[in-house]
């Protein structure tokens, strides 16, 4: 019932911060669009490192996640999403998009965190 679903919310909260703590600093921004925020969506921009770059990475690692928002999942466009939330096209072309399950652990977003600054520190940066 309804006190499974608060903590589902409050577990997906905490590993959502988790993430947001570990990436915290790094290059890496964390798109936080105010309260209205989903408790299972982390939001990610690169530093000068396209998304389809940094999902072959992490998906050699075993780690699946989305290049920009879910509304443009389908779409070869830049995100309007990612737009109209004050990102530059190419920015938005540059961001991934996380989901975590009320299945997901700690360690499993420790292990997505490690990776993604791997693959920061790695990964040829877009010349701008």
């Amino acid at each position: 019932g309804f006190s499974e679903f608060s903590q589902n919310v409050a577990k997906m909260t905490s590993l959502r911060d988790l993430c947001c703590e570990k990436l915290s600093n790094t290059d890496a921004r964390v798109n936080l669009p105010g309260s209205a925020r989903a408790p299972h969506i982390v939001s990610v921009t690169l530093p000068s490192i396209k998304s389809e770059t940094m999902l072959n990475f992490l998906s050699g690692k075993g780690i699946c996640v989305s290049a920009g928002s879910a509304c443009s999942s389908h779409s070869r466009n830049i995100s309007s999403a990612l737009v109209g939330f004050g990102l530059k096209a190419e920015e938005a072309d540059t961001t991934i998009r996380v989901s975590v399950g009320k299945y997901n652990t700690e360690e499993e977003i420790l292990t997505f965190c490690n990776a993604l600054i791997e693959g920061m520190n790695t990964l040829v940066r877009i010349k701008r």
